[in-house]
């Protein structure tokens, strides 16, 4: 009885194997030694079928599909379990065929005397890796002959992970670079000059990328030969499905162009086009910097105004003026030290910012620049003994502002040419000369 039972459970087993196989959404087919085709699901006739191959001969058919699989089927008659590596094989590739598939094919031999083809249809996946393969070939032609440009893709510490040659053209690195710390890339851990302020870090543009999603950055970076450049820059990430970070894409723009000309038009913007000399904007931008220091520091201003100026315009003509502003503008600028600075307010009038003086000193300072001006006998002149220059010195204090501090100074040139011109005097508060300990 015990028998009897057993025979009939391995029967169902064995028929709910079978509808397993016919079920299978890949094609299976039972090819005994002989090359006889034992069994074969539908899947497997769907796929097949409509190519004309011959169904009922499992060696014919072996050897239509993939003489490498047949090979290996003659020439192992003995081997057990896999029959060499899958093969891929496209059918219907004429223009005539219906239909075209690419078939995956296994041959498992599972005895001596069956083996089992497997195929599975993997037309999808052939046409996602050629899509892929596409835009692979495109980003590669992209990288390879794109100019001013370089793609750098970053592991999640910032470390180069691949090299193209869009790396080569824009910083010289060659693809030994691959690990490389983009911070070493760019020489943002190296000395850059005068610059070395506006060097970022991956770890400050990844805390920004993080808050954002993504992160513009500009700055200067050495190439590989250390000459400077200036990038502008786009970190993105690499987001996995998972939502993971994988690592990031760094774009970087050759701008060293762009950020000289920038740097051109803002110097040009500051500076007055006759003389050379900073303007008034860059004065007032210089007198918002020493008052946001506070009172720690003393510094004053004093307000040369050139004497009998128009005389000169009108004796000579312009010309000859714009020689005198010139070499008056040469004369006070090579008269004070690195911190101070002159300026020039516009017409014969020159403003001279210094820095770290004590108002009790700041008199005899503009005292000696105004007899180097008179020593330098600038000409021509109205008096022969050549150009001059009256002087209004004014200290800043807490509570004024640049246009108050020199409209002090002003007054005091005023002062001055009410003196009898060529010389020094301290600007008026509220109608009252200005005491130099104030």
């Amino acid at each position: 009885m015990d028998e009897v039972l057993t025979a009939a459970a391995l029967e169902r087993e064995l028929q709910a194997l079978v509808q397993f196989v016919y079920l299978m959404p890949c094609g299976v087919l039972k090819i005994d030694s002989q090359g006889a085709v034992g069994m074969i699901n539908p899947k497997a006739v769907q796929l097949l079928a409509p190519h004309c191959l011959p169904l009922h001969d499992g060696a014919s058919l072996l050897q239509a599909l993939s003489p490498e699989l047949h090979a290996g089927w003659l020439s192992q008659p003995d081997a057990l379990g896999p029959l060499g590596e899958p093969q891929r094989v496209q059918l219907g590739a004429s223009p005539e065929a219906a239909s075209q598939v690419t078939l995956q094919l296994r041959l498992v031999r599972t005895d001596a005397d069956s083996s089992l083809l497997t195929l599975e249809d993997v037309s999808l996946l052939v046409e996602q890796e050629r899509r892929i393969r596409r835009q692979e070939l495109r980003l590669g032609a992209v990288l390879q002959h794109v100019q001013g440009y370089a793609v750098l893709p970053l592991d999640p510490l910032g470390r180069l992970s691949e090299w193209n040659p869009s790396i080569s053209r824009l910083l010289l690195q060659p693809a030994e670079t691959v690990g490389m710390p983009l911070d070493t890339l760019l020489g943002w851990d190296r000395s850059l000059g005068d610059e070395a302020a506006a060097v970022p870090s991956f770890g400050e543009v990844v805390a920004h990328v993080r808050r954002g999603g993504w992160h513009r950055f500009e700055g200067p970076a050495l190439r590989a030969d250390g000459v400077p450049v200036w990038v502008d820059g786009v970190l993105t990430p690499v987001v996995e499905p998972s939502g993971e970070t994988s690592g990031y894409v760094a774009v970087l723009r050759d701008a060293t162009e762009h950020h000289a000309d920038t740097v051109r038009l803002q110097q040009e913007a500051l500076t007055d086009t006759l003389t050379a000399l900073p303007n008034r904007r860059a004065l007032e931008q210089r007198m918002r910097v020493l008052m946001a220091r506070g009172s720690s520091q003393a510094w004053c201003v004093a307000l040369a105004d050139i004497d009998h100026f128009k005389r000169v315009n009108d004796a000579w003509g312009h010309e000859v003026g714009d020689h005198v502003l010139r070499a008056v503008a040469q004369c006070l600028a090579e008269s004070v030290r690195p911190q101070d600075m002159v300026a020039r307010l516009g017409g014969e009038e020159f403003v001279l910012l210094l820095d770290d003086v004590q108002p009790q000193d700041a008199m005899a300072v503009v005292e000696r620049i105004r007899q180097r001006l008179v020593d330098a006998h600038i000409v021509p002149a109205v008096d022969a003994g050549g150009v001059t220059a009256s002087f209004g010195v004014a200290c800043w204090r807490e509570g004024l502002d640049a246009d108050s501090l020199l409209r002090e100074a002003d007054r005091g040139t005023y002062a001055a040419k009410s003196a009898g011109r060529n010389t020094v005097c301290l600007g008026l508060v509220q109608g009252t000369v200005m005491e130099a300990a104030a």
